[in-house]
């Protein structure tokens, strides 16, 4: 009985914490300031979508794909560590940054978004900056 438990939570536990939601909601408040209630929705929806698919991709494949790329845990762990450094650097040494609209709290009804900046906000992809 105890395993029947220990391994679903320890996954739900676990899946929390690789999607961390309580740290993304600045960032969606943010990158939503201006979005009408519709596009919110839509957004969260979409990226939900995306979440579910990418997850049970990797779940169910993610150690095949790794295998025949020749990939182990440590060079993730590495690229990870990499990736984070020059993200944190990058976003220290660039200040401020630009504001995405108005605030939710100002009053003023949010006119929304283009159509365009609604559907990359949902889904960031990783490639290189030059």
């Amino acid at each position: 009985m105890d395993l029947f438990l220990y391994y679903p939570i320890t996954n739900i536990i676990t899946l929390f914490v690789v999607l961390n939601p309580i740290a993304v909601i600045p960032f969606f408040q943010g990158l939503t300031a201006a979005a009408t209630d519709e596009q919110r929705n839509a957004i969260v929806k979409r990226a939900s979508v995306v979440v579910v698919v990418i997850l049970l991709f990797f779940a169910s494949l993610g150690d095949l794909v790794l295998t025949i790329l020749g990939i182990t845990l440590h060079y993730i762990m590495i690229a990870g560590g990499l990736y984070i450094l020059v993200f944190a650097v990058k976003n220290a040494l660039a200040g401020g940054g630009e504001q995405a609209g108005q605030s939710r709290g100002s009053g003023k009804k949010a006119h929304g978004l283009p159509k365009a900046v609604a559907e990359r906000i949902a889904i960031v992809r990783l490639e290189p900056h030059s």
